[in-house]
C-alpha cells in the first residue's frame, strides 16, 4: 500500500447511545462511502489473502475460502498450465483497479496489470491486430520473439491516487451508515428509521462524537464485516469480535432455486456418511476443480449479484444490498455496474459455469515520433487510427487447471490430485466404519454451482451443505 494511503485520515459524525454502548448511525461523506463500496470491487481471493497477511491466525474465517486459497497455495505447480494461471487465481485482479486508485484509502495491494508486444518494433507495422501479453516472462509473438517490450495504459483509463472526484459516489453526495453497515442517503427520514428501529423516542442519552478513521479502522472494517453483525460499535467504542464469519444449515435451503441459464455440466463422485449425510470427500475432473478455483477471481460484489443478495455473513450482505438499492439515485455515479458479474479480460475459464463479462476492450495506438512506444485505451480516439487489441491468454489452454487429470477436494475444499491410498488415509482418520460409507454421483450444473458459491462464503462443510439438496436427486453408484 502507498504511504500517501497510509496517512490518510478521514472524520465522520457519529451518534452512540450511552446508556446502550452501541453505535446508531455515522454521517460520512462519498470518500468514506467509496470505500465501504470498493469492498464489493475486490476478488474473494484477494480479500482472503489482506486478512491473512494483515491478521494471520486472527484472520476471520470466510466459509471455505481460507482452506481454498492456501490449499490453491500449497498445490504442486505441475497442476496448472502455466505458473502465470496460478499466480492470477492467488493474486486476481480486480476489474475497478484504476478506480481504487482514486480513493482516499486503497487497502487493494495488488501489483498492477502490465502490459506487453513484441520486442521487434517492426512486428505489427501496417497490421490492423496486435496481440497484447499481460505477463512478458511466458510468452511468445507469432514470430517467434519475447513479448518484453512493455507499453502504456492511457492516463484516461486511469486515475490519479487522491485525486477526490469521487469514485462510485459522486462527491458532493453524503451519507448515513447504520452500526450494520446499511447505507442511506443523509436525510433526516432516514436518521428518524434508524432511531425508530432501535426503538428510541428522543434523543434523550443519544450523543455525537467526532471519530477519525485512518487505514488501520477500514481494514478492520473489512474484517468485521465478515463476522460482525455490529461493525461500527466494535471499532468506534474499540469492542472485539473474533470466531468464524458464519455457519449455516445443511438443509434444503441451501438450493438457490435458479434456473439453468448454461448447459455446461461436470461430475462429481462424492463418498458420503450414510448416517449423517455428511460429504467426506469427492473425486472429480480437472473442470470441477478449475472452477472451484476460479471463484477466488470474483469479486465479492459479483458473487452477491449471482446470489440475489440471498447470504447472511456478518454484515456484508446489507452493504450489498443498500448499495444496489440505489442504483439509478443520484447519488450512485456509476450506477452499479460494480456488482454486475464481472471479470477482467482472460480471467473468464472455459470451465466458468457462471456468466460473466469482461471488462471493455482495448485500442492501441502507437506513437512514432522517435520514441518507439504505444499505449493502450478503452476509449475510440477518432483522430488516430488504432489497432485493435488481441490479448493472449496467460493461462495456457483457456483453463487453469491442467488436464485430463483426476482430484480429491474434501468437504471444506482442499484439493489434492487422487490417490487411492491418500483417500483412504483422509477417510480412516475421521474414524468412520467403511460400512458406513457410500458414494454418490453428482451432476453439477448452474443451480449446484450457485449453492457451492453459496456455501462457499459461509459455511466450513462446503459439499455436504452445498449439495446435500441435490444429492437425494441422484442415483447411487453402483459398486
Amino acid at each position: 500500500m502507498s504511504s500517501s494511503t497510509k496517512e490518510v485520515k478521514i472524520s465522520m459524525k457519529v451518534l452512540i447511545s450511552k446508556q446502550k454502548q452501541k453505535v446508531i448511525f455515522a454521517e460520512v461523506d462519498a470518500d468514506f462511502v467509496d470505500i465501504l463500496i470498493s469492498f464489493l470491487t475486490l476478488p474473494l481471493g484477494t480479500i482472503v489473502r489482506l486478512l491473512l497477511d494483515k491478521y494471520g491466525d486472527g484472520a476471520p474465517v470466510i466459509g471455505s475460502l481460507n482452506t481454498l486459497y492456501k490449499g490453491l497455495a500449497d498445490l504442486d505447480i505441475e497442476n496448472f498450465w502455466t505458473t502465470t494461471g496460478k499466480l492470477m487465481l492467488l493474486n486476481p485482479t480486480n476489474p475497478f483497479k484504476e478506480h481504487l486508485e482514486k480513493l482516499k484509502i486503497n487497502i487493494d495491494d495488488t501489483e498492477p496489470t502490465k502490459y506487453f508486444i513484441c520486442e521487434n518494433w517492426n512486428c505489427t507495422l501496417g497490421k490492423n491486430q496486435v496481440s497484447v501479453s499481460m505477463y512478458h516472462e511466458t510468452m511468445k509473438c507469432a514470430c517467434g520473439k519475447s513479448m518484453n517490450r512493455a507499453i502504456m495504459l492511457s492516463s484516461s483509463d486511469s486515475v490519479k491516487v487522491g485525486s477526490g472526484s469521487g469514485v462510485f459516489t459522486p462527491e458532493t453526495a453524503s451519507f448515513i451508515i447504520s452500526d450494520d453497515l446499511q447505507v442511506f442517503p443523509n436525510l433526516v427520514g432516514s436518521g428518524l428509521q434508524i432511531l425508530n428501529n432501535l426503538g428510541f423516542n428522543g434523543m434523550v442519552g443519544v450523543e455525537e462524537i467526532t471519530v477519525i478513521v485512518g487505514l488501520e479502522e477500514v481494514m478492520d472494517m473489512l474484517k468485521l464485516s465478515w463476522i460482525s453483525k455490529t461493525p461500527l460499535t466494535d471499532i468506534v467504542l474499540h469492542k472485539t469480535k473474533v470466531g468464524p464469519a458464519a455457519t449455516v444449515s445443511s438443509g434444503p435451503d441451501m438450493a438457490m432455486g435458479k434456473s439453468c441459464t448454461t448447459s455446461k455440466k461436470m461430475i462429481l463422485k462424492a463418498i458420503i456418511q450414510k448416517s449423517t449425510g455428511k460429504v467426506l470427500l469427492a473425486h472429480t475432473r480437472e473442470d470441477f476443480i478449475d472452477f472451484v478455483f476460479s471463484l477466488l477471481t470474483i469479486p465479492l460484489g459479483s458473487a452477491l449479484s449471482l446470489l440475489g443478495g440471498d447470504i447472511s455473513v456478518g454484515s456484508m450482505h446489507n452493504l450489498y444490498r443498500s448499495v444496489a438499492s440505489l442504483n439509478g439515485d443520484w447519488y450512485m455515479k456509476t450506477q452499479n455496474s460494480f456488482i454486475k458479474p464481472q471479470l477482467p479480460h482472460k480471467y473468464l475459464s472455459k470451465y466458468q459455469l457462471f456468466i460473466f463479462t469482461e471488462t471493455p476492450l482495448y485500442f492501441y495506438y502507437k506513437i512514432i515520433d522517435g520514441k518507439h512506444t504505444g499505449y493502450l485505451t478503452s476509449t475510440w480516439q477518432s483522430s488516430c487510427r488504432p489497432q485493435y487489441v488481441t490479448l493472449m491468454d496467460p493461462k495456457g489452454q483457456g483453463s487453469y487447471v491442467k488436464g485430463p487429470a483426476m482430484f480429491t477436494v474434501t468437504d471444506h475444499l482442499v484439493v489434492s490430485p487422487t490417490s487411492a491410498i491418500s483417500g483412504l488415509s483422509i477417510l480412516n482418520s475421521l474414524k468412520i466404519p467403511f460400512s458406513d460409507i457410500e458414494e454418490y454421483v453428482v451432476d453439477i450444473g448452474m443451480e449446484e454451482a450457485l449453492s457451492i458459491l453459496k456455501a462457499s462464503l459461509s459455511s466450513t462443510s462446503v459439499l455436504t451443505n452445498g449439495l446435500k439438496p441435490f444429492l437425494k436427486r441422484q442415483p447411487k453408484q453402483e459398486k
